[in-house]
């Protein structure tokens, strides 16, 4: 459902953040990259992932990571 966003929407402004802002494509390649190094260390479908985050944009960039994967998140 993501990449349908990502294809109607690529440069809208997903998240702003202390004057900083993201636009969904943007954060789609973050996700993806942050999904590489994921699988790199052997997060597959099912496995649970820990995340320890305070409140900012990369909470939402690691949990889309970890959907990618078909991962879970542990908060």
């Amino acid at each position: 459902m993501f990449e349908q966003i990502v294809e109607a929407n690529p440069d809208v402004t997903l998240v702003r953040y202390f004057g900083r802002s993201l636009s969904v494509s943007e954060v789609d390649q973050l996700s993806d990259a942050a999904s590489c190094a994921l699988a790199a260390h052997g997060v597959t479908r099912g496995a649970r992932v820990g995340l320890i985050l305070q409140n900012v944009p990369e909470v939402i960039i690691a949990i889309l990571a970890a959907w990618k994967l078909g991962a879970i998140i542990v908060p």
